[in-house]
C-alpha cells in the first residue's frame, strides 16, 4: 500500500510540473499575454524563432494559428507558432501579425518554459519577404 501511494505522489508531481513547463493548456494566441505589439516592441536583437523553416531540428514547433502567406507582399502576415524544447519547455512564442504586409512579427523569448513575467523578452523583428526592395 506504502508504494503505490508512493507512486501516486511522484507520478502527480511530474504530470503537474510537465503540464505547467510546457502551457499544454494555453493553446491559442489569446491565452497569452503578450508585453507589446507590433510599433510598441523594441527591435530585436537576435535573429532566431523568425521562421520555422529555419529552426534547430532539436525543437518541436507546435502552429496554434495557421501561418498565412499574402502573395502581394511575399510576406508571412498571419499565425502564430510555439517552439518547444524537451530539456527547456517552450523557448520562444512568435505571432506574424494580424494580416496586413507590414513585415514585422513579435516574438517572445521564454525563460525555463515560462513566457510571461519580468524575466521574459517580448520583440518586434522585420520578416525576410519577398519584396525586399519596397
Amino acid at each position: 500500500m506504502k508504494n503505490i501511494a508512493f507512486l501516486l505522489v511522484v507520478l502527480s508531481c511530474f504530470l503537474f510540473s510537465s503540464c505547467e513547463k510546457l502551457d499544454f493548456d494555453k493553446k491559442n494566441k489569446s491565452d497569452w499575454e503578450f508585453a507589446c505589439t507590433v510599433g510598441t516592441c523594441p527591435a530585436c536583437t537576435d535573429t532566431s524563432f523568425e521562421h520555422p523553416d529555419l529552426a534547430d531540428p532539436n525543437l518541436t514547433i507546435y502552429t496554434l494559428e495557421p501561418l498565412v502567406y499574402d502573395e502581394s507582399c511575399e510576406c508571412i502576415v498571419s499565425g502564430f507558432v510555439k517552439y518547444v524544447s524537451k530539456s527547456e519547455g517552450t523557448v520562444a512564442l512568435v505571432t506574424y501579425g494580424d494580416g496586413t504586409c507590414d513585415r514585422y512579427g513579435v516574438k517572445t523569448l521564454c525563460v525555463n518554459g515560462k513566457c510571461e513575467g519580468p524575466l521574459v523578452t517580448t520583440c518586434q523583428f522585420e520578416m525576410a519577404c519577398g519584396d525586399e526592395e519596397g
